[in-house]
């Protein structure tokens, strides 16, 4: 949570556990070199003011640079290195449900040959994706369960889609009917992002 830990760094995994978090999501990107790291963009600009594409740029240039969250959570917030995905899954992946985001698109094969490697896998990985990206087939092919989320632009595609996956994603900003007809294709319902208690509980309400 960017609310209270510099994002995706492995204070903010490890934190998050502390405080009851029984899942986790991770976002992961690949480097120019294959390496696989948990970082939200694409690029690095935004959380550590050096604006570099992670799939143009070596393991090694990335792993100079620390995610900075000072000027939003204040000057005690400990600059950090962008965790490697495997330091994550090694850390968290026995004892709670992981959420995997391929932000590029790109690396189901590399992904899934890594959450294949783990004991009980299916158990406790969910892959997570945009409800059109091209990666589900692959993911249902390994045994997977999947959280296919959907803009509000997206809800007129929910007929269509929601068979493809096993949970079902729906943003905040979606009105209540909306939520509802998603509700009602029977499946399992996340909302995000929730950052209230008020926008909980009519979440809560309504059936997420």
């Amino acid at each position: 949570s960017w609310d209270n830990w510099p994002e995706h760094t492995m204070t903010a995994y490890r934190e998050s556990v502390n405080a009851g978090a029984v899942a986790l999501e991770v976002s992961v990107s690949a480097t120019k070199d294959g390496t696989l790291i948990c970082h939200h963009d694409l690029d690095t600009g935004r959380t550590t003011g050096t604006k570099l594409v992670i799939k143009d740029t070596a393991y090694a240039e990335l792993a100079e640079l620390e995610v900075d969250a000072r000027a939003w959570l204040g000057p005690n917030a400990v600059p950090e290195k962008i965790p490697l995905l495997k330091d994550v899954l090694d850390a968290f992946a026995a004892t709670h449900v992981i959420f995997i985001d391929d932000k590029q698109g790109t690396n189901a094969k590399a992904l899934l040959d890594l959450m294949d490697s783990y004991p009980d896998s299916r158990s406790h990985f969910i892959w997570k994706q945009s409800a059109q990206a091209a990666q589900i087939e692959a993911v249902t092919k390994r045994g997977y369960s999947s959280w296919g989320y959907f803009t509000v632009e997206q809800l007129d595609l929910v007929p269509k889609l929601a068979d493809k996956f096993t949970l079902l994603g729906v943003h905040h900003s979606a009105s209540d009917p909306a939520v509802k007809k998603v509700l009602a294709t029977g499946k399992p319902v996340i909302c995000w992002e929730v950052h209230t208690r008020e926008l909980r509980d009519r979440l809560l309400g309504l059936g997420v």
